[in-house]
């Protein structure tokens, strides 16, 4: 028997629905990228994911939540001139 890890169950609930042809709300794709991005998920999940996600073809929402998530991971660089 194997623990449920919430990012991996986010990832293969994403990955099921792409299989099924579905189109992910934007929310639902940020979620997935945020479990994408997790250290629980397993590389075999991410590649399926991304791999599924591609060849079904990326919606401008599922885009929009991959770009959320992902900014939110960014960390804000400071340069000479820039203004507080």
């Amino acid at each position: 028997m194997t623990l449920a890890v919430p990012a991996v169950e986010t990832l293969r609930s994403a990955l099921a629905r792409l299989l099924e042809l579905e189109t992910l709300a934007e929310e639902d794709a940020r979620a997935a990228f945020e479990a994408l991005l997790a250290p629980a998920a397993p590389a075999a999940l991410q590649g399926a994911f991304l791999a599924a996600l591609r060849m079904r073809g990326e919606s401008p929402g599922e885009l929009a939540g991959a770009a959320r998530a992902l900014l939110a991971r960014c960390t804000p660089v400071e340069l000479p001139g820039d203004e507080p």
